[in-house]
């Protein structure tokens, strides 16, 4: 891998993993990611469908998930609406959708950081990649 493209790598790591945590909007965390998973697979559900979802393969407090699901909402991943004595939470955008923004906004920092080149030599990289059918 060429250097620049070494360098966006960690650019973007780091941009991901540090700078984007504390005041991003268009983050999501590795739990935040298993969340969304579930309500993009179950469409308008309440806490307690993703609890259902989520505890066949991770131990997580209900407590917790209604405070991640607060703040999904938060950060604009999703609506709710209230209904009763609960919320009921949607996604904003497709799954697609969600990654294109991320992506736009991670490739936007890249080009604000290193200029425009950073993309031709990140483009470079992804023809490396296989092709998958």
């Amino acid at each position: 891998m060429c250097s620049i493209c070494q360098e966006i790598v960690r650019f973007g790591r780091d941009y991901l993993l540090n700078k984007m945590k504390k005041a991003s909007s268009y983050n999501l965390g590795p739990l935040e990611q298993e969340v969304m998973e579930c309500i993009w697979h179950t469409g308008k559900c309440a806490v307690s469908d993703v609890y259902d979802c989520l505890k066949q393969r991770k131990q997580i407090a209900y407590t917790t998930l209604m405070t991640i699901m607060t703040r999904l909402a938060e950060k604009g991943f999703l609506s709710r609406e209230l209904v009763g004595k609960s919320y009921l939470y949607s996604p904003v955008e497709s799954k697609n959708q969600t990654i294109k923004n991320i992506i736009s906004k991670v490739m936007e920092s890249v080009v604000d950081k290193f200029g425009f080149e950073a993309i031709a030599y990140f483009s470079e990289e992804l023809e490396k990649f296989p092709k998958k059918k």
